[in-house]
């Protein structure tokens, strides 16, 4: 062992002790929980993607439907049922409540701080490096963002991330074949095959990466056959039924369509090849001077064996997903697991100096800064009208935080790590509190939910202008399904006075030959609900109906 080499060990021996594990981890978990208890006051669902996937959830628990998800009345074939399960799961025991689905995404936020800390560990014991990457992980943008978002990413990386780390091990212990199948299994119910592409490829690859000498080869790829063949059938426990029940559309959708559609030719998100190189810098903020980092750091990196294996893990990923026609930034979330150990190693080796502290302080600086001008920058960016009377002061504590720290940052690894994890937290808690409290009024539909669950309950018809994507079912906890029409035929449908549609216009003259029984400002346009003229229900008559039924 080199001198340099002795000097960098004996560091994180150092480091290790200095650290408090339990302290840093117990950080992050307190920071997660304060702001997803922000996230659930501050704001609603937002629409479409939150609104859509609770919705599915409550149509399949208020008709007892468990096996086939559905979406107005029809089967929904973009996501496996496995997150709808799990919100059924909170509602069994606390009832039909909105904070238990909001709370899913930070919950497996917390089981993914542990699963990194137990795959860094595995590379780096006796060093810092698993407790480092738990502060750093959760400091990046992309983790807090999905920690507060009802969307199926943040599970699917904690899925991920536990079958690397059963992968990992899965020569030397048996059971390990059972955790991977698992894994394996439980990320196709939570977002299809995948999953497969994010595990596979790297662990085909793995014995060249680390030595063919190094790993009993028969062993390590039949245990990789059985794993991969015990999740497959844990998912078929599902589809094989489920695509039975759901009808011949709905077995092409799950079976073939939906995977072999987003891979050769997709009908959503279709990008170019290269568009995830420009992605993956800023998927790393704050720490996208964690290149600068690893240039400095060059020559421990290269004599570090365990690098071959996570840099192998985002490069193979990232290609993959590169050649998926559909393509969106949050596909490869999960390489962050494998960039963020990284990271956290480098750190062991080299503390951040000026340059690293001042990229890090300069991202948070700028994003202050510019959430300072918003009320400028509407017009120039067509942000909605709503950002006018934004007040510039929400984003002081970040900008006054991040210009404290540009000319005092830390020395050690422990308070830099934990300085980086706190603008973070301030940042996002400033978000919450300020510019996304004050948009939240624009983009809540729930008084409209309730308005159509009064107009439901006195036998009216819904029709739905457009596209419906689940905006309005579970808010206003609706049974019937909405008719989705084109604007053309809305004078003929309105002729039945027990019709009333739903339209979403940025044009507000398009409906002026109809009864306007309510109006209001949403995302950017305008929504409407329009009644029949032979039977005019004004907004008045609506409110009372309303306020009548305890609203």
């Amino acid at each position: 062992m080199s001198s340099e080499q002795a000097k960098s060990q004996n560091k994180k021996k150092e480091g290790a002790k200095a650290l408090s594990p339990l302290f840093l981890v117990l950080l992050c978990i307190f920071g997660i929980v304060c702001l997803s208890i922000s996230n659930i006051l501050v704001r609603p669902l937002f629409p479409i993607d939150e609104t859509r996937y609770i919705s599915v959830a409550w149509e399949m628990w208020n008709k007892g439907e468990f096996l086939v998800p559905h979406l107005n009345g029809q089967p929904y074939s973009h996501k496996p049922p496995l997150l709808f399960w799990l919100i059924h799961l909170g509602w069994a025991a606390f009832g039909v409540v909105e904070w238990w689905p909001r709370i899913l995404p930070a919950a497996f936020g917390i089981l993914n701080l542990c699963f990194i800390r137990m795959l860094a560990s595995r590379f780096y014991p006796n060093t810092p490096v698993g407790e480092l990457v738990v502060v750093v992980f959760s400091s990046m943008f992309m983790f807090l963002f999905f920690s507060l978002s009802l969307m199926f990413d943040m599970l699917l990386m904690c899925f991920v991330c536990l079958a690397y780390v059963s992968l990992f091990s899965i020569q030397e212990r048996k059971f390990a074949t059972i955790t991977f199948g698992l894994a394996i299994g439980l990320g196709i119910l939570t977002k299809g095959p995948v999953m497969l592409v994010h595990v596979l490829p790297f662990a085909i690859l793995y014995p060249a990466m680390v030595g063919f000498r190094n790993i009993k080869l028969k062993v390590y790829y039949l245990r990789l056959f059985l794993g991969t063949l015990l999740g497959i059938l844990i998912s078929l426990c599902w589809a094989i039924p489920a695509s039975i029940k759901g009808g011949d559309l709905y077995r092409r959708e799950i079976l073939w369509g939906q995977s072999a559609g987003r891979i050769a030719k997709s009908f959503a998100h279709r990008r170019p090849w290269w568009f995830y190189m420009p992605v993956l810098p800023l998927l790393l903020l704050p720490w996208t001077g964690a290149f600068v980092l690893w240039i400095r750091t060059s020559s421990y990196l290269f004599r570090d064996k365990n690098i071959l294996v996570f840099a192998s893990w985002t490069i193979i990923t990232t290609i993959c997903f590169s050649l998926i026609s559909g393509k969106q930034y949050f596909y490869i979330m999960p390489v962050l697991i494998p960039m963020a150990i990284m990271i956290a190693n480098s750190l062991t080796a080299k503390e951040l100096k000026a340059v690293d502290q001042m990229i890090i302080n300069v991202i948070y600086l700028i994003i202050g800064i510019t959430l300072t001008i918003l009320p400028i920058l509407v017009d120039k960016l067509s942000l909605p009208a709503v950002f006018e009377s934004y007040k510039f002061f929400y984003a002081l504590p970040t900008i006054v935080f991040s210009l404290l720290l540009i000319f005092y940052f830390p020395k050690t690894q422990r308070y830099q790590v934990i300085f980086v994890f706190a603008q973070s937290f301030l940042l996002f808690l400033m978000l919450l509190w300020g510019p996304i409290k004050h948009i939240s009024k624009e983009y809540d539909v729930k008084e409209v939910a309730l308005f159509l669950s009064r107009l439901e309950a006195n036998g009216y018809q819904v029709i739905h202008v457009g596209k419906y994507h689940g905006e309005y079912h579970f808010p206003g906890r609706l049974s019937s399904h909405f008719t989705e029409v084109d604007e053309s035929l809305l004078p003929q449908l309105l002729t039945d006075p027990k019709k009333v549609a739903v339209w979403v216009s940025k044009d507000p003259s398009k409906v002026s030959q109809f009864q306007v029984i309510y109006h209001r400002p949403y995302a950017g346009k305008h929504l409407f609900l329009l009644g029949s003229p032979k039977e005019p229900l004004g907004a008045k008559e609506l409110l009372e109906m309303s306020r009548k039924k305890g609203i």
